[in-house]
């Protein structure tokens, strides 16, 4: 038998979007960050305007300077061979 959520919509939606991140809302509401994002694509599919959280890392990645970082241990390991 499945379970009812223990929130009704109306706190979803006001957990929704007063939060800054789906973690804070999953936290708020004692559900996995994964049934927050059902939840909310379940809303929209019917209508709701919810707002999105951003889907990326918490910054931006450089990649030059990871590619030098990489390349500058992998002639470390190959100088250490010689």
């Amino acid at each position: 038998m499945p379970k009812w959520p223990a929130y009704s919509s109306q706190e979803f939606i006001k957990a929704w979007q007063q939060s800054r991140t789906v973690q804070q809302v999953a936290d708020a509401l004692g559900i996995t960050r994964k049934q927050a994002i059902w939840t909310a694509g379940n809303y929209r599919e019917r209508g709701l305007i919810l707002k999105f959280y951003s889907r990326g890392t918490r910054y931006r990645r450089d990649w030059l300077a990871l590619q030098k970082l990489a390349h500058d241990y992998a002639t470390r390991r190959c100088d250490a061979k010689i």
